[in-house]
């Protein structure tokens, strides 16, 4: 049975009560006892001093500038205070800083209904901490400010608020603790602050120009914060391991920041409803990550409206890092850069003039951008070895660039739509590009070899280039370093008209390949080192084709098939061989070849043909077989 023990005040009058300005004082000694304070009026004040376990304290105030302070000391006590009114004040003290005894299993709970009033609870000893304790903290008004402190494990603190301009604030030392916020209104900030390991935040807001700040300090902590409205803004520290954090905005100009240190940490921003009509837009979204095997995830999108203008940045350094970025909408915006080993970057967008950066450096890097809408740019770096790129673009006007510097790498960049231009530049060895364009003016230009000079070996690089539509343009260049570019391999496969074609390479054991399908294509082939194959076809009207080639063991084979066709082949070197194969009307064909060993074979069938062959040197072999009319063929051989 627990013992009762009123204030003086209330046994002697009464009625005094519920007057202004009356002073209540329960102090109570030992366990199982309870205390009843009930104050109406102004400017009462209330206090409850306990000192022992399972006892009971229950404060009500309802009036204005009303102050009640309860200070309990002991086990498993409970403490409940209900003000009704404006610009009161409730603290709660169970266990204090300078206490040896233990304060655990208590309870603590203050409802408030007004505006301006302020609660405190707080649960803490010196002794091996305050664990199991629960504090929940209610105001309903304008400009209220709840705060709990908690220092020991499994505690928990609950705080809801509902109004204008509130703030909670929630302190927690230990480790299982748990802390749920919950905030309706405008112009509300939140703050949770807890230090241990697998502690759990929970935090909610529903309103306008909301903040909230979580910080975790430990281990397999895990941080969710939900916010519904427009110009929030939530921010999302953990130190630690194995920590995770949930993200989840919706509505217009919010921003969500998450920064974790640590190894095996997850973090997620969702920005827009997955099915809403109310539109996401202007939203920002910040990631970063210190640390090995963390994963980062970002999704801006609306599926029931267009979600405009976001913006995304995730920046991870670390080994093993994960990183997935995904927009919806016009004017997006995305940013990742990763600094590690193994490290992984997914990247979709869907909408206008989106624009994604990926920077990676370090091992083994792997990055995907999937992009689909107009005016869309794409800009990947990757610096280490062994890094593949994928860049996917559909619609007009897109942009891709890809730089990686490194061996091994792997580029790949597919574009459908108009006017959209690829480039790449690839140093290191073993390199391999392959770019395929569908669309109108689309331009491609491959650089495999640093441009200048360079003591880097660039060897055995691979570059592929499809386009197929009208006024494409694609460039090859593998060359430009001090040993040269060796065993490298181009190819430039264009159908469509107007296209122009050219590759250029520097080393030895070159091969290059250009296949032009359509009207108005030009041809260019260069390669200065040994043993270097040239094979160029051309099938359609006004075609022009160049190849020369400096060094030994040269071949150039060239096939044109149409009218106004023109073929240029210059060898020099030693042991050279070029076939040019003409048919069609108004071909003309000019191979020159200077060194030793040399053999050319013309062959046109057409009308008006011309074809003049000039070597210079020993050995030479030339052959000239034209059928048709008007053609005309000059060979001059000098040793």
């Amino acid at each position: 049975m627990k013992k009762v023990l009123l204030s003086a005040a209330a046994i002697m009058c009464g009625a005094m009560m519920f007057a202004q300005g009356n002073t209540s004082s329960v102090n109570q000694i030992g366990a199982g006892n309870g205390s009843l304070v009930s104050q109406t009026g102004a400017t009462n004040n209330s206090t409850v001093d306990q000192e022992g376990s399972s006892n009971d304290n229950d404060v009500a105030q309802n009036g204005i500038s009303n102050q009640s302070d309860v200070d309990s000391r002991g086990n498993d006590n409970e403490t409940d205070v209900i003000q009704n009114g404006n610009n009161n004040n409730s603290a709660i003290h169970q266990g204090f800083s300078t206490s040896t005894v233990e304060n655990d299993r208590n309870e603590s709970s203050v409802t408030q209904n007004g505006n301006g009033n302020i609660a405190h609870n707080d649960q803490y000893t010196d002794a091996d901490g305050s664990d199991d304790n629960t504090s929940d903290i209610n105001q309903m008004g304008n400009s209220n400010i709840g705060f709990s402190i908690q220092v020991g494990d499994n505690n928990d603190s609950d705080q809801d608020q509902t109004g204008d301009n509130n703030d909670t604030y929630v302190w927690q030392e230990g480790d299982f603790n748990d802390a749920t916020e919950e905030q309706t209104g405008d112009n509300n900030q939140s703050d949770t602050y807890q230090f241990g390991d697998d502690n759990s935040s929970d935090m909610e807001q529903d309103g306008m120009s909301n903040i909230s700040t979580i910080n975790q300090n430990g281990n397999m902590n895990d941080n969710d914060v939900r916010s519904i409205g427009d110009n929030n803004n939530s921010d999302t520290d953990q130190n630690g391991d194995n920590n995770d954090s949930d993200t989840r905005q919706y509505g217009n100009d919010n921003v969500a920041s998450t920064l974790q240190n640590g190894n095996n940490n997850d973090a997620d921003n969702h920005q827009g409803f997955s099915n809403s009509s109310d539109g996401n837009d202007r939203n920002m979204s910040s990631i970063a990550q210190t640390g090995d095997n963390n994963d980062a995830h970002t999704d801006q999108y609306d599926t029931g409206a267009d979600s405009d203008d976001n913006n995304s940045a995730v920046v991870q350094t670390g080994d093993d890092n994960e990183s997935d970025v995904r927009q919806r909408g016009d004017f997006n915006g995305s940013t990742v850069d990763q600094v590690g080993n193994n490290n992984d970057s997914n990247v979709v967008q869907e909408g206008d003039d989106n624009t994604s950066d990926e920077d990676q450096t370090g091992d083994d890097n792997d990055s995907d951008t999937d992009q689909i809408g107009m005016m869309n740019s794409s800009t990947m770096s990757q610096i280490g070895n062994m890094n593949v790129s994928d860049v996917n673009q559909q619609g007009d006007n897109n942009i891709a660039a890809l730089d990686a510097e490194g061996n091994g790498n792997n580029s790949d960049v597919d574009q459908f739509g108009m006017g959209n231009s690829s480039e790449t530049d690839q140093l290191g060895n073993d390199n391999e590009s392959d770019v395929l364009q569908n669309g109108d003016n689309n331009s491609a230009t491959t650089w495999q070899g640093l441009r200048g000079t360079s003591s880097e070996d660039n060897d055995r690089n691979k570059s592929a280039i499809t386009q197929t539509g009208d006024g494409n343009a694609a460039g090859v260049f593998q060359l430009f370093s001090i040993d040269g570019a060796d065993d490298n391999d181009g190819a430039i496969t264009q159908t469509g008209d107007s296209n122009v074609g050219i590759i250029q390479q520097s080393g030895d054991l070159n091969i290059s390949t250009i296949d032009q399908v359509g009207d108005n294509n030009y041809s260019r082939n260069n390669q200065i080192g040994d043993s270097n194959t040239s094979d160029e076809d051309q099938t359609g009207d006004d075609n022009v084709s160049n190849t020369n080639q400096g060094g030994n063991m040269n071949s150039s084979t060239m096939a044109q098939s149409g009218n106004m066709n023109t073929s240029d082949t210059y060898q020099f070197g030693d042991t050279n061989t070029s076939t040019v194969a003409q048919t069609g009307d108004d071909n003309i064909s000019d191979v020159d070849q200077n060194g030793f060993d040399h053999t050319s074979s013309v062959i046109q069938s057409g009308d008006m043909n011309t074809s003049t062959v000039l070597q210079t040197g020993n050995n030479h072999g030339s052959m000239v077989n034209q059928i048709g009319n008007n053609n005309g063929s000059t060979v001059t051989q000098s040793n």
